[in-house]
Order: C-alpha cells, then sequence, then structure tokens
C-alpha cells in the first residue's frame, strides 16, 4: 500500500504541473476513499482493505485501485492504475495496468475498464483483464446503500471474477472463479467516518467452497 500511495502523490504532482497554466473553471480535485478497513472474525482474524484514490480534472481522471487480504504469515492483493475518461454524464472508460501481489510473486495485466452508475443507483465496475500468456480476466463489482435513517443505513457489495486460463501461483482458475457478497449495517458518525458491522460470504465457485465471516471494519473518505 506504501507504493501505492507514492504513487498517487506523483500522480496528483503531474497533474498540478499540467493545470499551471490551465483554466480556474475546472480546477484539480482529488479523492481519497476507504470503503472497507476490516478485520475478519474468523481463524487468524485477517485484516482487509478496499480503497480508491483519484486526482484530475471533470471529465479526465488518474484512478488508482487497491483491495487485499494480510495476515500474520501472508498478504495478498489486486492493485490497478488507470486513466479514466467520462464518456456520459454517468459512465467512464478506463484504461491501465493492473499488479496482483502475493507474499511471493507479482502478476501484471493491461486494463480496460468501465466504471458509473447503473440502475437503481447501484455503483458497477467491470475491468477486463489480459495478461502476457493470453489469459483473459473479467472482474465486475456492484455496490448500493439503503438508507434506514439520515446516519443509518445498510451497505451491500457484491463482486465475481472469471478467467480463460488456470494460474495456480495466483489462485486463478478457469471459468467463474470467485464470487463475494457482503451487507454491512453501517452508522455515519460523520460523512467521511462510518463504522459498521456487517457479514461477508466468499465462495470458490470451481471448487464449490465457501465461506461465512462475521466483519466489523469502518469506512473513511477526504
Amino acid at each position: 500500500m506504501k507504493n501505492l500511495f507514492q504513487t498517487t502523490l506523483l500522480s496528483i504532482g503531474l497533474l498540478n504541473i499540467l493545470n499551471a497554466g490551465g483554466m480556474n473553471d475546472d480546477p484539480l480535485n482529488y479523492k481519497v476513499t476507504f470503503e472497507a478497513l476490516q478485520i475478519e472474525h474468523t481463524g487468524d482474524k485477517p485484516f482487509t482493505w478496499d480503497m480508491n484514490v483519484w486526482a484530475g480534472y471533470n471529465l479526465n481522471k488518474i484512478y488508482i485501485y487497491s483491495e487485499g487480504e494480510k495476515t500474520k504469515d501472508e498478504q495478498e492483493s489486486e492493485n490497478q492504475i488507470v486513466w479514466s475518461n467520462a464518456i456520459t454524464p454517468y459512465w467512464d472508460i478506463q484504461y491501465g495496468i493492473g499488479i496482483d501481489k502475493t507474499s511471493e510473486n507479482t502478476k501484471k495485466w493491461a486494463v480496460l475498464a468501465f466504471s458509473g452508475m447503473s440502475s437503481y443507483f447501484f455503483e458497477t465496475r467491470t475491468a477486463f483483464l489480459l495478461d502476457k500468456n493470453g489469459n483473459v480476466g473479467v472482474r465486475a463489482s456492484a455496490e448500493n446503500d439503503f438508507l434506514i435513517t439520515q446516519k443509518l443505513k445498510i451497505a451491500t457489495s457484491s463482486e465475481i471474477s472469471a478467467y480463460s486460463k488456470d494460474d495456480n501461483e495466483y489462485n486463478i482458475q478457469k471459468g467463474l472463479s470467485a464470487l463475494s457478497v457482503g451487507v454491512n449495517l453501517t452508522y455515519e458518525i460523520k460523512r467521511e467516518f462510518a463504522p459498521y458491522i456487517g457479514i461477508s460470504h466468499v465462495r470458490d465457485i470451481k471448487n464449490s467452497k465457501s465461506q461465512t465471516n462475521l466483519v466489523t471494519g469502518v469506512s473513511i473518505w477526504f
């Protein structure tokens, strides 16, 4: 994650330079969002994160995405840095590179993604991946919030992944690979800080294995 923050700072610096002689009606902006910083209450209680950072202008931005899991002995993550262009008021096209990391290995992908707001206010993102060995992958996610009160809400999320080839080093399986679903009860102490408690369900589709865990964590943005 340290390298991701360094990359973000460099990206913001580059955009500031590009904006030095630009128009003031489209100023440089940025946002850092930790959708989830949480502990799963199972086994060795892994720490997981899901975050994104963007910096740029109304129509063009640099995005950095990172999600992963860390235990006492191991760590794995999926990371992307992409250039994002608005193609409609609610949809962006994104292209860049992806880096999957485990404690022993690093894998790189070419990334083409579509991100935006679908029907019923679901925030969705679908990324198409291609590695040097010709493995094609798809990773899709969707999120939505349902308000109970002005501060209390139910936050739902789902992710699914599929690939054209097996890659045992990265636990990548041909066909539909993994599905995860989460439901959290979230309380916004302030808009930028919201602790939550919830349930996370992960299914290894190929091996017909699944696990359901209690999770606690916090969402932060600034």
